[in-house]
């Protein structure tokens, strides 16, 4: 789940580097990215794709004519998500659950504000059975805005993930 995929790094770095990775068979064999933002700036499947397609067009080294492209863009999909909605963006719903395979190995990928990231980690925290010892989270952005804010943003980290599961890019 890529959480802020309507911003600039999504379209940037984030989109044209998994089109990238899934052209270079390097992702599993069986994965959806589900893009998520606030209700003001929800997009549909379509729109998600398109604006993708437009960001690999623009930006990517793996561009929207490679033949893995078809193959990559219908594992797009798009949800609306309030900070500290408990259930998720509703194409989360669609992501699949237990299957033959068991449960989905979850990868959230938090390209938010820090005020955002930890009003959602309220919500996370009673999102259970998600997070997982398989799930990850990747905290992109500024880590707080000062030491204090650091603190309480890794406190709310902590209450709901282990520090194996998280990665910081800052």
């Amino acid at each position: 789940m890529l959480f802020g995929a309507t911003g600039d790094l999504a379209r940037r770095k984030l989109l044209p580097g998994a089109v990238h990775l899934h052209a270079a068979g390097l992702l599993p064999r069986e994965y959806r990215v589900i893009g998520a933002s606030p209700p003001a700036n929800a997009l549909t499947d379509w729109q998600f794709r398109e604006r993708a397609e437009q960001a690999c067009a623009d930006l990517g080294v793996t561009k929207p004519g490679d033949p893995s492209w078809p193959s990559f863009a219908e594992r797009l999909s798009f949800g609306a998500a309030e900070p500290g909605e408990h259930r998720g963006p509703r194409s989360g719903d669609r992501a699949g659950g237990e299957g033959d395979r068991g449960p989905p190995r979850l990868l959230f990928h938090l390209a938010v504000p820090p005020a955002a990231f930890t009003l959602g980690h309220r919500g996370a925290r009673r999102c259970r059975p998600w997070p997982t010892s398989d799930t990850r989270v990747i905290i992109e952005k500024p880590f707080g805005t000062d030491l204090a804010s650091a603190r309480a943003l890794n406190q709310a980290v902590h209450a709901v993930f282990d520090e194996s599961q998280v990665f910081r890019i800052d």
